[in-house]
């Protein structure tokens, strides 16, 4: 039994206790947050580790991309990324004189002067992004006109960025947009050009859905007839951003250019099904703000190896 004496005592040091117990406890506290963020940082590193080897079948040879898929991936996102993947062409590198060919007379002023450019080896889309695509890793759909196999457009070039950073999340892979000698390089259909005026073919309704073919309405991807390296659609059908801000051409040999640091628009090339022939051809330019969007604007995928 306590006395009157030593119940101060004893309460004196039942408080240290509890105040010690509650000092450990609020550190037991911020361990756990740390653990728990510490925790989330290792699962998001382990996001990064290849753990996967895909086989990409390009024409009659064989590539391989060693890949890792997120955690959090759905079912349905890795099936039409493997739908992508499968679908990627591989650009051999090479120069080319970009801009104006000398035999093409409706060149405009944007297209001049024509310079030598080199390009290094990359992978591009062989369809534009589809409407499907774009739903399955954005979850929202911007189209007024929809269908699986459209192109996705009404989309800014800074939507274009989130989708682009999304999609590296959860496969680690390094997809972007092309830079817009590597648009024009691929159009052309690389070291297999033929020099055609439009991608593909001199003879626009081969290769294009433009004005005078379209109704007036973008058209289900990968429909008309490719370019030399199995591209489709790079004339027409929908315009495709690009990465690179827009500037005047220069006249000095280009390395593996990407434009400008800075400036107020991005470019956008190929032409769309609301345009006339003389836009549709490879050689034509165009460019608009960051968040302009269109209903005749849309963009394809370049993977950088």
């Amino acid at each position: 039994m306590l006395t009157q004496k030593t119940y101060p005592y004893f309460s004196i040091f039942a408080f240290i206790i509890i105040a010690f117990l509650s000092g450990s406890c609020s550190g037991n506290k911020n361990k756990s947050t740390e653990e728990s963020l510490a925790l989330i940082h290792t699962r998001d590193s382990l996001d990064a580790i290849s753990r996967d080897t895909i086989s990409i079948r390009i024409g009659k040879t064989e590539k391989s991309l060693k890949m890792a898929w997120s955690r959090n991936t759905t079912t349905h996102q890795k099936k039409i990324i493997q739908e992508l993947l499968q679908e990627l062409i591989f650009i051999d590198g090479g120069s080319f004189l970009m801009g104006c060919n000398l035999k093409d007379t409706l060149c405009e002023e944007s297209e001049y002067p024509s310079h030598l450019v080199t390009i290094a080896p990359f992978y591009i889309q062989k369809y534009e992004v589809t409407q499907l695509l774009w739903v399955k890793i954005m979850n929202y759909d911007p189209n007024t006109y929809k269908g699986n196999k459209y192109p996705a457009t009404s989309i800014s070039w800074d939507e274009c960025q989130e989708f682009i950073k999304r999609l590296n999340h959860i496969t680690s892979l390094h997809f972007a947009l092309p830079t817009e000698a590597q648009w024009e390089f691929a159009a052309r259909g690389g070291i297999k050009s033929k020099n055609t005026l439009y991608a593909g073919s001199s003879k626009i309704n081969e290769v294009a859905w433009y004005k005078g073919n379209s109704n007036l309405m973008f058209q289900n991807i990968g429909t008309l007839t490719p370019n030399e390296l199995g591209i489709y659609d790079m004339s027409g059908n929908v315009w495709e951003w690009c990465s690179d801000f827009y500037a005047p051409y220069s006249e000095d040999d280009k390395n593996n250019p990407t434009g400008p640091t800075s400036g107020t628009n991005r470019v956008y090339r190929g032409g769309s099904w609301l345009d006339n022939e003389n836009y549709i051809r490879i050689s034509t330019r165009n460019c608009g703000r960051s968040d302009y969007k269109m209903n005749c604007l849309g963009f394809r995928l370049i993977l950088i190896p």
